[in-house]
């Protein structure tokens, strides 16, 4: 598994050493304190087949507080096939030593699993603990402080005779540490049983973080959608503003090839040519822009934008003392800023 809980190893001298592991791991899986051989009793009880394994965990559960000397015992129980494994360790003294309240707890020899049949020295986080298999499960169990003796491999083995072994010399000690590294073994004992001792800080954060993603789903949807919303209408004002500039300046460039043909027309007849350009001089100097001509009756129509910075009586004014133009006017248009003139020259006044 990726995140692995983390495990920290407590010897009978109450120090606290081991794999910690990342917070992540921690949060995610919790933490099980791994309890020495030492400070932990064993008992393996021969399974009744006339029980149901409900019945053969609750026996093996109220036995070993039956038997247990701690007035507040810790117990962790492992059923196999033939027999079930119970260990017991003063809960209290736990707690002191590990600062940790309603924490699991593992004892050391609960990780070795899979032995092959025969007798074993593992060496442990504190001394030593002798194993007969029987059927890869462990039958028979014996821990010594110090490397067992020849008189102390004697009794051991011939308590073992029991299960059907055979005298054998001590083997050399091995370490289980690998499988220390694995998921953590599980603690048979009934729910009840397991419920106060789980950790229930890290039960509470995630009880919390669910309900909090759950509450907080909908406000996210509606936010991601009205962002999205917000995105789109932005997307098509900005769409219409361009098509609306567009528009605008085809109508400009529209006009403008009419007032290219209306010029293209005047230009040959000095007495209308002159007067435009006369009144288009003056417009020019005033600040305009033009951007649409018209001429008919006699009457030229210029078009023009200005700036902020524009005087109409002024430009009516500059445009009636010129003695080439009459009829000057000045006209707003539609649109900010932009303005009409319209004038004719003396001669068709005169001729009228």
């Amino acid at each position: 598994m990726i995140f692995q809980p983390a495990l920290i190893y407590l010897d009978r001298q109450g120090q606290l050493s081991g794999s910690l592991g990342s917070g992540l791991s921690q949060w995610l899986n919790g933490k099980r304190i791994v309890l020495s051989r030492a400070i932990c009793s064993y008992e393996r009880i021969k399974n009744d087949p006339a029980l149901s394994k409900q019945n053969q965990l609750r026996r093996a559960y109220l036995h070993a507080i039956e038997k247990s000397p701690y007035e507040n015992p810790g117990v962790f129980v492992s059923t196999e096939n033939n027999g079930t494994a119970v260990w017991s360790w003063d809960a209290s003294t736990v707690e002191n030593q590990t600062g940790e309240k309603s924490i699991l707890c593992v004892p050391e020899s609960a990780f070795y699993k899979g032995l092959e049949d025969g007798f074993y020295v593992v060496q442990c986080l504190d001394g030593f603990e002798g194993l007969y298999c029987d059927n890869k499960e462990v039958v028979l169990s014996r821990w010594w402080p110090n490397a067992p003796s020849q008189s102390d491999w004697l009794r051991f083995t011939l308590n073992a005779e029991q299960f059907g072994a055979k005298s054998a010399p001590i083997p050399d000690p091995i370490t289980v540490k690998s499988f220390r590294r694995s998921s953590p073994p599980r603690n048979h004992i009934g729910h009840r049983d397991v419920v106060r001792i789980i950790d229930k800080p890290r039960l509470v954060s995630l009880a919390v973080l669910v309900v909090t993603l759950i509450t907080l789903y909908p406000v996210a949807r509606w936010a991601h959608l009205s962002a999205q919303s917000a995105a789109l209408g932005s997307r098509l004002s900005g769409m219409s503003a361009q098509f609306d500039e567009r528009l605008e300046q085809m109508k400009e460039r529209s006009d403008l090839s009419a007032s290219i043909d209306i010029l293209a027309k005047a230009v040959d007849s000095e007495p209308a040519f002159v007067p435009f350009a006369e009144g288009v001089s003056i417009i020019q100097d005033a600040g305009g822009d033009i951007h649409r001509i018209a001429f008919g009756d006699g009457v030229w129509e210029v078009g023009f934008s200005t700036g902020d910075v524009f005087s109409e009586t002024e430009l009516v004014r500059i445009l009636e003392e010129n003695p080439i133009l009459t009829s000057a006017s000045v006209e707003a248009d539609r649109r900010a800023n932009y303005w009409v003139v319209r004038f004719r020259n003396t001669t068709d006044s005169a001729e009228g």
